[in-house]
């Protein structure tokens, strides 16, 4: 990529108005979970990294990330995660962080509406 048409830097805010739904194929069916924006959708080499800000109400909701190896951090409400493969649950509340490999099965349990700060990175294009 040419330096003269390259993006170098990316900025945003949690109070951003450019939210879209947040949907992934489950099942073979599309799953509306939360809503997001974005503030990065590809890395410096064209390889998957999306940056933004992710929100949902209350619910409970199966999910896993394909897109690619996922770590946030908490910034409003709590939830807790289920790892299905294993059955372990974790508490999250705001200023934790949590990370997790690509395609891990999970549940989710919002139990107060979330708003979290998402990194997703993968070696293959977006």
């Amino acid at each position: 990529m040419d330096m003269n048409t390259a993006q170098l830097f990316f900025s945003g805010s949690t109070e951003m108005n450019d939210w879209i739904p947040f949907q992934y194929e489950k099942d073979g069916k599309m799953v509306d979970f939360g809503e997001m924006v974005l503030t990065r959708t590809a890395g410096s080499a064209g390889n998957t990294y999306y940056v933004g800000i992710w929100r949902c109400g209350v619910c409970k909701m199966y999910f896993s990330s394909d897109a690619g190896d996922e770590t946030f951090l908490v910034l409003e409400g709590e939830l807790e995660i289920e790892v299905l493969a294993t059955g372990e649950k974790f508490s999250y509340k705001p200023g934790d962080i949590c990370s997790w490999t690509k395609g891990t099965p999970t549940m989710w349990d919002i139990k107060k509406p979330m708003k979290k700060m998402f990194v997703i990175a993968d070696s293959k294009p977006a």
